[in-house]
C-alpha cells in the first residue's frame, strides 16, 4: 500500500476536516498528523531509494511521534479524568 501508485496523500488539513470532531482538535493532535505525514513522506524516501539521510529523517519523526504520543494521552487523560488525574 505505501508504494501503491493509486494512492493519493491528502494533507493533513483534509484528514483533519473529514472528521467531524465533537471535541475541537488539540494543538498536540495536529501536530501529531503532521509528524505521522512526515515521517510516511521520509520512510517512503528512505524505501525506495534507500536514501540514509531519509531514513534518519524518519527516525527522527518516530521519536516525535513518540513524544507526542505521551502528550496526546496526558491530554485525553485530562478531559476524561479531570487534570488532577493526567499524567
Amino acid at each position: 500500500m505505501l508504494t501503491d501508485p493509486n494512492f493519493i496523500e491528502a494533507p493533513v488539513e483534509d484528514l483533519i476536516e473529514e472528521f467531524k470532531y465533537k471535541i475541537k482538535p488539540t494543538q498536540v493532535h495536529k501536530e501529531l498528523l503532521t509528524a505521522v505525514e512526515n515521517y510516511y513522506r521520509e520512510n517512503e524516501k528512505y524505501m525506495t531509494k534507500h536514501n540514509h539521510e531519509a531514513g534518519k529523517r524518519a527516525r527522527k519523526q518516530l521519536l516525535a511521534i513518540f513524544h507526542l504520543v505521551k502528550k496526546r494521552r496526558a491530554e485525553i487523560s485530562g478531559q476524561i479524568y479531570g487534570e488532577d488525574d493526567a499524567t
